[in-house]
């Protein structure tokens, strides 16, 4: 599907340092970090996030709009604004990947509730596979959603965090800011597809859509090992200046 440039014009864009850390955080299958952007300034809309893994798998506009880049967020780190209307989705994925899978995520909210039910997804996918950890207003828990929903004890809020997010079927389990929590519940069995930061919902209507910042997205199509997820959360954690508690 096209977006206006071939994958050759889209890859030689002046936006990303690739080379950034990759010896530090395991090989993955996309990684988005806000902090590699180059040739871009203060309040500029992105409409391409270049995939910092060594598949080329850029995010680009989804038809929603575009999220902003802003510098100094936190901690001197900048990060990707969402408003409520923006999606960016990776072009160029493979078959969608059956469970376990893991996600890797480092964001704040600035909305909890808005406009009621389940709201304010980080990141969600295409209907039928899809994977997103999202806010769910009605019981204020953390909750993540394959095909059905699977609810943690984590309350919301508008802090900065480190999630660790991985979908096994009844085995799956939420991680944040190092403190591991395991569902009684199992967010069903759909495959890993292309994943929308932001969400569907942010092109189709307001509701559930995202208010808030992403600085890193990280996908794997496996379960990392306890070993290498506390790894992963070292690293972002002295990097982002997030206090891991656990």
């Amino acid at each position: 599907m096209s977006r206006g440039f071939s994958i050759a014009q889209r890859r030689s864009l002046p936006v990303i340092e690739r080379s950034v850390v990759h010896h530090r955080i395991p090989d993955s299958e996309v990684w988005y970090s806000a902090t590699n952007f180059t040739g871009v300034s203060d309040g500029d809309t992105i409409s391409l996030w270049p995939d910092s893994s060594e598949n080329n798998r850029d995010a680009i506009d989804r038809g929603g709009g575009n999220p902003t880049y802003v510098t100094d967020v936190y901690h001197n780190n900048p990060a990707v604004r969402w408003d409520g209307g923006e999606a960016l989705q990776p072009e160029d994925w493979p078959t969608p990947q059956a469970q376990p899978n893991t996600i890797v995520l480092v964001g704040q909210r600035t909305v909890l509730n808005d406009n009621g039910g389940d709201n304010n997804y980080f990141t969600d996918g295409p209907s039928g596979d899809r994977h997103a950890l999202i806010h769910s207003a009605p019981n204020g828990n953390e909750r993540i959603w394959s095909d059905t929903s699977a609810d943690f004890t984590f309350t919301p809020d508008t802090n900065w965090h480190i999630y660790v997010v991985v979908f096994d079927g009844k085995d799956s389990l939420m991680r944040r800011d190092g403190i591991p929590d395991i569902t009684e519940e199992s967010p069903g069995l759909y495959s890993y597809g292309a994943p929308i930061l932001g969400n569907r919902y942010s092109i189709e209507s307001d509701h559930r859509a995202f208010r808030g910042y992403l600085g890193e997205y990280i996908g794997y199509f496996r379960r990392l090992s306890d070993t290498e997820i506390k790894h992963i959360e070292s690293v972002l954690s002295i990097k982002w200046g997030i206090e891991l508690l656990g």
